[in-house]
Order: C-alpha cells, then structure tokens, then sequence
C-alpha cells in the first residue's frame, strides 16, 4: 500500500532504481521512505534521487525530494 503511493506521487522514469522500500522512526512515530537513484547504463548518477517519505499511522505523505536531471552522454570536460 505504502509503495504504491509513493509511485504515484514519485512517477519514477525508467532510469530510476529502486534502493529503499522500507519503514524507518522519526520523533517516535514510523515513516514509509521510498528512494529511488538514477542510474544511466548501469552506473548510479550522483546525487540523483527521488524520495518520498508516507506518515505510517495516517499513511498519508508529507515530502517528496526529486533532485534528477537530463546526463549528457558525450564525453567532454565538466
């Protein structure tokens, strides 16, 4: 139920991994996060990653971070 949710708010694209899917604990009351990273041939693009993060009592969620852009595959000074 938990990840679902976050799919349909995350919308990840083809090229995100999913590395988290589990329950965490913040001040006390249990967190769903979902993660997923941004991976273009089979190497992880840093600091790329959405995230979303459902309240486990109300399973409503309260954040979602999407820090993603567009790689540019041609080789060249950055």
């Amino acid at each position: 139920e938990a990840i679902a949710l976050a799919q349909k708010i995350a919308n990840p694209p083809p090229d995100a991994v999913l590395e988290v899917s589990d329950y965490d604990t913040q001040a006390g009351i249990p967190v769903f996060v979902a993660r997923w990273e941004h991976v273009v041939n089979n190497v992880p693009v840093e600091d790329d990653y959405l995230q979303v993060l459902i309240n486990g009592k109300t399973k409503k969620a309260f954040a979602f971070h999407r820090r993603w852009h567009t790689v540019d595959p041609k080789p060249g000074l950055r």
